[in-house]
């Protein structure tokens, strides 16, 4: 190949053309890049740290949430069971009461009725007994008219009779029963070798339903385990 005579190569590059690198690098250019790479790698990081926190704010959150749900379940389990017991127990002393209230109506039914048997024992009693024979009034004596002439005699006392229930009634009543007594006693010594009339017993004089309350209240005894003694004490004492 062969040039022009007039041609020649320029012998320094164009102001336009890139310059090459300058070999070795600039110190301070790559501790620039150096600081610009660490804070980004520094930003991430910071950056992934946040979102780590986050999360496990989250998730501390939700478990406290959790934490707290699951004490206040268990509070109110043992608030039921608390409950479920004093209910229990409630039920269980109603059944008692009822079984006592039962009971004691049995008690009483049993009671009355046996009240109610003494009674008509009392009265069977009354008119079951064997009355005395009476003897014929002496002709030679004839009752004076207005008069009662029974066994012999032209007047028999009459026994008193006591249905109250005060300490007060049984003091007159017993009044009553120990002059009908002295009345007897006057009546038979004026007869002593004819009839005598029969006295009759204390609780004979009494109302059976009487005789029953007096027996279990005032002297503590069955009403067929009583005697005579036994029916004047609580008479007698009577205020």
């Amino acid at each position: 190949m062969q040039y022009a005579p007039t041609m020649s190569l320029p012998s320094t590059p164009p102001a336009s053309a890139l310059p090459y690198a300058a070999y070795p690098p600039e110190i301070a250019a790559v501790q620039r890049l150096g600081q610009y790479l660490g804070n980004q790698v520094q930003a991430a990081v910071h950056e992934q740290s946040a979102r780590l926190d986050d999360v496990q704010n989250a998730v501390g959150a939700h478990t406290r949430h959790t934490y707290e749900q699951m004490v206040h379940l268990q509070q109110q389990t043992e608030m039921n069971n608390r409950r479920m017991a004093e209910l229990k127990e409630q039920r269980r002393r109603q059944e008692v009461l009822v079984e006592q209230l039962h009971a004691q109506k049995k008690q009483t039914e049993a009671h009355e009725q046996g009240l109610h048997q003494a009674a008509a024992a009392a009265r069977w009693h009354a008119f079951s007994a064997t009355p005395v024979p009476a003897v014929a009034a002496p002709t030679t004596a004839p009752a004076v008219a207005g008069v009662q002439v029974a066994y012999g005699f032209q007047e028999v006392p009459k026994a008193p009779s006591f249905n109250g229930s005060t300490k007060v009634q049984m003091r007159k009543f017993m009044d009553k029963y120990e002059a009908y007594v002295g009345e007897v006693n006057i009546a038979n010594a004026q007869h002593p070798d004819g009839a005598q009339i029969q006295r009759a017993p204390l609780s004979a004089c009494i109302d059976p339903f009487s005789v029953e309350r007096i027996a279990y209240s005032e002297i503590g005894k069955a009403s067929h385990e009583l005697t005579e003694e036994d029916w004047v004490r609580p008479t007698r004492h009577a205020a």
